[in-house]
């Protein structure tokens, strides 16, 4: 299903989740009988499925961080943008030894702006109380998805690291190697295929594990977060009755 296909169904799922992600910040919890308030959204996601929920409330803390990581990405701007100017001298230099020198600028530059993207993400899941929540939940689904298809999921720590990519892939698709290229280099560089996401700059082509099993088991749970997502945010906005 593509937002492209069915607009308005997307348009209401998003209007749901930006009064649901408001009604969990709001001091104004009060029931009225004439009108919708945020305690209804409340309400109504306590009859939603849990993992959907939780799934939810993850997306809102996400977006409420943007402020926050438009800051890294900015940082990061200006780091490609001082790589593109050493770009240029280097190629304008007639000394060699100059320009070599802004050659490795432009490496320095390139990669601290990736370290920038890096560090942005983590500063911002750090201030995700849901996160962890989220964790033990997709762990529990998880492992009783895996008995139920037989899954061999070999080792507990592989199948940690599987899920912690799954969660961290399905809260930001962008993949943080490329900056969403899909390439890194240029600037006048010699531009290099993004091997973590295949080229693509979406993170749902990248390795969720290198147990062929647990890369699988891992694409087919992120489908199914999104469906849950979605399912819980649809009980939610039927049960407000929220029209698009």
């Amino acid at each position: 299903m593509s937002r492209g296909r069915i607009p308005y169904l997307w348009d209401a799922m998003s209007l749901t989740e930006e009064r649901y992600a408001r009604a969990t910040r709001s001091s104004h919890l009060e029931v009225a009988a004439d009108q919708r308030g945020d305690i209804d959204s409340i309400i109504a996601a306590g009859g939603a499925d849990s993992l959907g929920v939780i799934l939810a409330r993850v997306r809102a803390e996400w977006d409420g961080q943007a402020g926050e990581l438009a800051l890294y990405q900015q940082a990061q701007a200006d780091q490609l943008r001082q790589a593109r100017e050493h770009a240029d001298l280097a190629q304008r230099a007639k000394d060699d030894d100059v320009a070599a020198g802004h050659r490795d600028a432009v490496v320095f530059h390139t990669q601290q702006a990736q370290r920038e993207a890096i560090t942005g993400r983590a500063m911002v899941m750090m201030n995700m109380p849901t996160l962890r929540i989220a964790k033990q939940a997709l762990l529990g689904f998880a492992v009783k998805q895996a008995l139920v298809k037989k899954i061999n999921t070999g080792d507990d720590a592989a199948l940690f690291a599987m899920l912690g990519n799954v969660l961290d892939t399905w809260v930001d698709r962008k993949c943080h190697h490329c900056g969403g290229r899909g390439f890194n280099g240029g600037y006048r560089q010699p531009q290099v295929h993004c091997r973590p996401c295949r080229g693509t700059g979406n993170r749902r082509m990248a390795t969720l594990s290198e147990n062929p099993n647990l890369h699988g088991f891992g694409l087919w749970l992120l489908n199914v977060l999104d469906s849950k997502a979605q399912g819980a945010m649809g009980q939610i906005n039927r049960k407000t009755r929220i029209n698009a």
